[in-house]
Parts: structure tokens; C-alpha cells; sequence
């Protein structure tokens, strides 16, 4: 687990390359669908941002590619599904961009979790399942949540806040 520099995100920043929401079927929308694809391919050369998007792409693509037999870990860890890959993928996308790439790693469950690690009292870690349910444990120095969400067609308010939380107070 890498450490990572204190970052400050607003809970309202959304992510402006999550295509989740498009649903145009146009020859216009699939062209503008190509043109922006072109677009963040270009640009996540250079982009910081959308580089470490790429990465992490990748990151979880070899995820499942290591992880999508029963017993993967030699203690009976469950696949990892497509379905699961997929939910996950959508949830890195709809990260806001000012947030730091999480480390992504499989869980015996056969979800996929993403954890925020800035030191053993400052931590978040997210894991999503097939359907899109996300289950969260932080540490805040002291304090402690957990719970449960659904991931739709945006990151559930309580996710959003407690990203904020590990970020800016972790510092």
C-alpha cells in the first residue's frame, strides 16, 4: 500500500469522464462517443489525472484476469466475475478527478475493493459487488464508520463524504 499527499475534494466535483449516463443512439452520438474516446485517449497521455485513470484501468483488468478462477489465493477466495470487473470499472470513472487513484485489489469474496491508505489511523476502503453494492469501513484518526450503499448512476452521498474525510483530514 502506497502512502499519498493530503488532497482536498468538494463532495459536488463530478467526474467528467464517466460515459455512464449516455444513452444516445444517433450517428451524431456515436461519433461524439468516438470524438471524446480519441479525446481521452490523447490526453491521458499527458494528464496526471486521466493517466492514473488509465493505470488503474489496467490495474483492475489484470485483477481479473488473476483473479477470475475459484480458489485464485489458495485458500478458497471466490472469482472474481465480469459483472463485478464491470461495476468496479464504472465506479474508478465516477471518481471525482481530484481524488487520488486508490490501490485496487481483489477480495476472497470475489468483490473488488479500492482503499485510500494515508496511515494505519487514516484509511478508507470501498468494496463493490456484481450489483453494484458497495460496502465501506474508514478510520478517521480516532472515529470509525462502516456501512453499505448502491452504486447507480453516481458515487451514494455517504461515499462521497467519507472519500472527503480520509483525504482532507488525513493530511
Amino acid at each position: 500500500m502506497s502512502g499519498m499527499s493530503g488532497a482536498m475534494i468538494r463532495p459536488d466535483n463530478k467526474s467528467f469522464v464517466d460515459s455512464s449516463l449516455d444513452r444516445g443512439m444517433s450517428q451524431d452520438a456515436v461519433m461524439l462517443r468516438k470524438r471524446l474516446q480519441k479525446f481521452f485517449d490523447d490526453i491521458s497521455e499527458t494528464s496526471v489525472t486521466l493517466g492514473i485513470l488509465r493505470r488503474k484501468a489496467k490495474s483492475l483488468m489484470e485483477i481479473s484476469k488473476e483473479c477470475s478462477l475459484n480458489n485464485w489465493d489458495g485458500y478458497g477466495a471466490l472469482a472474481v466475475n465480469q459483472a463485478t470487473v464491470f461495476q468496479a470499472h464504472r465506479f474508478l470513472r465516477a471518481l471525482p478527478t481530484v481524488v487520488p487513484a486508490p490501490d485496487i485489489m481483489a477480495e476472497p469474496s470475489g468483490e473488488v475493493a479500492f482503499e485510500w491508505y494515508l496511515g494505519p489511523r487514516w484509511v478508507l476502503a470501498i468494496s463493490i459487488d456484481n450489483r453494484g453494492e458497495l460496502t465501506y469501513a474508514g478510520l478517521f484518526g480516532s472515529n470509525e464508520v462502516h456501512g453499505t450503499e448502491y452504486f447507480e448512476d453516481e458515487l451514494p452521498e455517504a461515499i462521497e463524504t467519507n472519500l472527503y474525510r480520509v483525504l482532507s483530514e488525513g493530511r
